[in-house]
């Protein structure tokens, strides 16, 4: 919990079993004085009792173990693009800066993220 103080993060991954500590309550004091970092809890819990609990409390997305890696990854690129497209004027000027810089394969998976369509 001193860290989540201490410092700033763009996204937390937290699991819910932490030795020594329950991950909701970790969440309920983070979101208490930080609503802008993103977490992502990870946690064996899969009832969707659970998820709903975890996203109640704050959570911006929830992941049951197992889970594969390309997944986990996936929902990270996602959650931290969103904040940094939080805006529609930055989003644009965000994709028309880079745009040039990505494959044209790349380009096409890119259009395929929720926030972009029209």
């Amino acid at each position: 919990m001193q860290m989540l103080a201490d410092d700033n993060f763009d996204l937390v991954v937290l699991d819910l079993n932490l030795p020594g500590a329950d991950g909701m309550t970790v969440l309920r004091t983070l979101r208490k004085t930080d609503r802008d970092t993103k977490v992502l809890i990870l946690s064996a819990r899969s009832e969707v009792s659970d998820k709903v609990d975890g996203l109640d409390a704050g959570a911006n997305d929830y992941l049951a173990k197992p889970f594969h890696l390309e997944e986990l990854t996936a929902r990270i690129r996602s959650l931290t693009l969103r904040q940094l497209f939080s805006s529609a004027s930055a989003m644009r000027t965000m994709f028309f800066a880079v745009m040039e810089k990505i494959s044209e394969s790349a380009l096409s998976n890119l259009r395929k993220l929720p926030f972009l369509t029209e």
